[in-house]
C-alpha cells in the first residue's frame, strides 16, 4: 500500500556524504512521529548504507535505502517532497515533477550557482533552502513542519511549481538550433 507521504532523498555523488548519516541523524528524529504515514527513498553512498539502514530501523520508518535508484524518475513522480541538492538537472525534475523539496545547495566553490537555482524555486514558494551548515533537528523541523502536518501546504507548494515546468524543453532546444542552423545556410 502506499504511504500517505513519500519522502525522497538524494543528492549527486559531489557532496554526498552529507546526504547520509550526517543528514538521517539530524532528520530521523524530526520523521519518527509519522512513522506510521511516512515512506522514505534514501540515496545513500555505499559504504554508508548498513549504518543508515540501522538508524532507519532504530526510529521504525519505513525507507528504500540504496546507492543509486535507476527509477528515480518514476521515484519523483510518487514523491510528495524531496530533500536534494540544487543542481540544474534537479530543479528541472523537481519542478516538472511538481515535487516542492527542501533544497541543500553544494556549498561553495564553483557549485555556489545551486543556491541561485534553489532561488528560482523558491521564488514559486515551491522550495526552501538551507545551507548544509545550518543543517540541524530545528532547523529540518522548522521547514518542513507545515508539510509533515497539512497535507494542503504540501499540495499548494507542488502547485507553485506548475508554472515552471517545461517539460518540452529539449524539443524547444533542438527546434531553436534547427531553426537558428537553417537560417546560416539561407
Amino acid at each position: 500500500t502506499k504511504a500517505a507521504l513519500t519522502l525522497s532523498i538524494f543528492a549527486g555523488s559531489q557532496g554526498a556524504q552529507f546526504f547520509g548519516l550526517p543528514l538521517a541523524q539530524c532528520l530521523l528524529p524530526l520523521l519518527e512521529p509519522f512513522s506510521a504515514k511516512l515512506f522514505v527513498n534514501h540515496q545513500v553512498r555505499s559504504e554508508d548504507c548498513a549504518d543508515v539502514i540501522k538508524l532507519y530501523q532504530k526510529y521504525n520508518i519505513r525507507a528504500d535505502i540504496a546507492p543509486f535508484f535507476d527509477d528515480l524518475p518514476q521515484r519523483l513522480h510518487d514523491t510528495d517532497f524531496a530533500i536534494c541538492r540544487s543542481g540544474a538537472s534537479t530543479v528541472a525534475e523537481l519542478a516538472n515533477h511538481q515535487v516542492p523539496a527542501l533544497l541543500i545547495p553544494l556549498p561553495g566553490g564553483l557549485d555556489a550557482q545551486q543556491a541561485e537555482n534553489a532561488k528560482l524555486l523558491m521564488a514559486s514558494a515551491g522550495a526552501r533552502m538551507l545551507e548544509q551548515d545550518q543543517v540541524q533537528t530545528k532547523t529540518l523541523e522548522a521547514n518542513l513542519h507545515d508539510w509533515l502536518n497539512d497535507p494542503s501546504s504540501l499540495h499548494a507548494a507542488s502547485e507553485a511549481l506548475s508554472g515552471l515546468a517545461r517539460p518540452s524543453a529539449a524539443d524547444d532546444l533542438a527546434d531553436i538550433i534547427f531553426a537558428t542552423i537553417r537560417m546560416s545556410h539561407e
